[in-house]
């Protein structure tokens, strides 16, 4: 019988655990409520000692959604790793953490994991997000909004086996992309592959990433080459039977990150009592500082920070993305 830590109650700290050459450490974890960011901090004793570490959402996915999500801790580089699953990206349930130790010998890891003390999600009324405080006591909390990027979605129809393709032209501020693709669970169970891969306008490859699920991410820097430039995104499908390839359908999103954050307007001071609610302010509708390629939208990042050491529940920054 497993009973996973609740992190409403509780935040996890295990230190100085020991993990034997080959073993797994494994930690549950529950978030009761959704959109409540997750912070897992772990470092290793002795930098030169290897730990691979991975965290799973509730339906046994990678959180990041994130093919490459392993993460390397130590191993001669650094000797502390924070993995941080945003508000957006929480839905309630139970987590899986595991740290694994590849090597020949002991490897002693330090862990922590915690909630932030408040969820985010659609306001009830109108546009914007509120702040919902699911715990016992008030969370004091200094909330501020930043223009990160461009966004946007496509719902995409395939005709069966032949490939599709998303015409997206980069801004020539983009210094990252990131490219999302989900898909029906029930469709993905016939599928044995879904490759995404980008091209630039002269067919040369930019970025390549297979879906393992049906919900995928892959990121990647910008090259200078294709800012201000059409790209094409390619949807690979690969069914599991020759003799079926049915129609399917797709959401992708493209986002496009500048190479630093642009506040809008100063901070807000919000106290949101227990099981209460809290409106974000509202950012007007000036135009964004940014030129926008025709269809995408800002992507603003608010980030809500209670105060260290205390006071305002557990100090545990977190941001979600309000397109």
């Amino acid at each position: 019988v497993v009973v996973p830590v609740d992190l409403a109650s509780q935040t996890l700290v295990d230190s100085g655990r020991v993990l034997a050459p080959g073993r797994t450490q494994r930690y549950f974890l529950r978030a009761a409520v959704p959109g409540r960011t997750l912070r897992v901090t772990a470092t290793v004793a002795d930098s030169e000692d290897a730990v691979f570490l991975q965290l799973y959402d509730p339906a046994s996915h990678p959180a990041s959604a994130d093919p490459d999500s392993l993460v390397v801790l130590g191993n001669g580089k650094s000797s502390t790793v924070m993995i941080e699953i945003p508000a957006e990206d929480m839905p309630a349930g139970v987590y899986e953490l595991d740290l694994l130790n590849p090597g020949s010998t002991r490897a002693t890891v330090s862990l922590r994991a915690q909630l932030a003390p408040v969820a985010l999600a659609p306001a009830a009324r109108g546009d914007g997000l509120e702040a919902f405080n699911p715990g016992a006591t008030s969370a004091n909390i200094t909330a501020a909004a930043a223009l990160v990027g461009a966004e946007r979605q496509w719902e995409v129809a395939g005709r069966g086996a032949p490939a599709e393709t998303v015409l997206v032209t980069v801004p020539a501020w983009a210094a990252r992309a990131e490219v999302q693709v989900s898909m029906p669970v029930a469709q993905w169970e016939q599928l044995t592959d879904f490759g995404v891969t980008v091209f630039d306008s002269m067919g040369q490859q930019v970025h390549a990433a297979a879906l393992n699920y049906a919900r995928g991410r892959q990121a990647f820097e910008v090259p200078e080459a294709i800012a201000g430039h059409t790209t094409r995104i390619e949807l690979f499908p690969g069914f599991a039977r020759p003799d079926s390839a049915p129609p399917w359908k797709a959401s992708v999103r493209v986002r496009f990150f500048t190479d630093a954050r642009q506040a809008l307007g100063p901070p807000h001071l919000l106290n949101v009592v227990a099981g209460g609610r809290a409106v974000l302010p509202a950012l007007g509708s000036a135009p964004p500082p940014i030129e926008l390629p025709e269809g995408f939208a800002p992507l603003i990042v608010w980030r809500l920070t209670p105060p260290a050491g205390g006071g305002g529940g557990a100090a545990v920054a977190f941001e979600t993305v309000q397109p």
